[in-house]
């Protein structure tokens, strides 16, 4: 004996949110397949540097670790008509200050240059007052390549309480310290 069970019908309502829902799915996949393809890869670096850099809130940078970096009067605007004055390159900058609790920035030096393209700079080799030495990077590539880790290492043997700093937009930073 067979029973045939008569199959509920779908609403046109539930059928066409279905289509909606299936078709933003579909369209963000896609999306994200053309991203990835046409610009190899390049978004990845781009959302990755907002997950890892640091913003400037009222002349001040909170890091992760509970320690901060705060700008005197004036710094951080020197510091972001560098940013702006040198958009074609790199650019190099020696963060002067003092490490009590806080990094306590109070100066900038700029160091001579020896080249500089859109990315890369080689410079001469900022000071012992230096508490950050920093240089930038392209818009919104906030990752350090290993040449700046390499070149951060030797630097702790003028500064030991030194920070490497990285800009990467007028209000976006990285920084890393050797613990």
């Amino acid at each position: 004996m067979h029973h045939d069970i008569p199959e509920e019908e779908e609403s046109p309502i539930k059928r066409i949110v279905k289509r909606i829902v299936i078709g933003i799915i579909g369209l963000f996949l896609l999306l994200l397949m053309i991203s990835y393809f046409t610009f190899g890869g390049f978004l990845q670096p781009i959302l990755e540097s907002y997950f890892i850099s640091y913003t400037v809130e009222h002349d001040m940078i909170f890091l992760k670790d509970g320690s901060r970096i705060v700008f005197a009067t004036g710094v951080y605007d020197e510091l972001k008509e560098i940013w702006f004055s040198e958009q074609t390159h790199e650019f190099k900058a020696c963060l002067l200050g003092e490490k009590k609790g806080a990094y306590y920035i109070n100066g900038i030096e700029r160091p001579e240059i020896y080249s500089q393209s859109f990315g890369h700079v080689s410079s001469d080799w900022c000071g012992e007052k230096t508490l950050i030495t920093l240089h930038s990077h392209p818009k919104l590539w906030c990752r350090f390549s290993d040449q700046d880790i390499m070149s951060y290492k030797v630097f702790l043997g003028v500064n030991p309480d030194a920070l490497l700093g990285l800009m990467c937009d007028t209000d976006r930073f990285n920084f890393y310290r050797d613990n």
